[in-house]
């Protein structure tokens, strides 16, 4: 059986009108936040010390056939949850957001989801991107740890991690 490489060089080209030649000014690592697309908590945000932006996969589907298999592209995409790391504000806003978020959820045995969006920001510091986390839920709240021998300069932290549905990018300007 005979594949032919021309047709397949050419479909492979039609990805060509995708890439664009980036400048030179990356993605800066270091600023961002996110907020809670809701009318209730529009006014609080987010300030972060670490974000990772989720995974995203297209598993494979194995279909045997005689004494072997072939590979196809799956159907749906999987998301890894969305990890923060942020600073706790000084009367525990944030925090107990989520605390009760989660316990609103255990309480109610109901899912409670919202949108949230992730900003980024660029050199200028202006709000380049923006990604939309669509119907996210908070799963893991961790702990905040005090102590006495910790410089009062130090800002206290905590991790969440939101399980969602799908998110989608938005570019902002440009």
């Amino acid at each position: 059986m005979s594949i032919n490489t021309n047709k397949i060089f050419s479909q492979s080209r039609n990805f060509e009108g995708y890439i664009e030649v980036s400048s030179d000014n990356f993605l800066s690592p270091s600023r961002f936040m996110f907020i809670f697309d809701t009318p209730e908590l529009k006014n609080l945000s987010f300030h972060c010390q670490t974000i990772t932006l989720p995974s995203v996969s297209l598993p494979n589907v194995e279909t045997p056939y005689l004494q072997m298999s072939a590979q196809y592209s799956g159907d749906h995409l999987s998301f890894e949850p969305f990890d923060a790391t942020f600073m706790v504000d000084e009367n525990l806003k944030n925090f107990n957001l989520i605390f009760q978020w989660l316990k609103d959820q255990a309480l109610r045995n109901t899912l409670l989801k919202r949108d949230l969006t992730l900003m980024l920001y660029n050199n200028a510091n202006i709000i380049s991107h923006k990604i939309n986390y669509i119907g996210a839920f908070p799963t893991t709240l961790s702990p905040i740890s005090l102590a006495s021998n910790l410089s009062t300069n130090q800002v206290m932290a905590s991790s969440v991690s939101f399980s969602y549905d799908y998110y989608e990018f938005e570019r902002i300007g440009l």
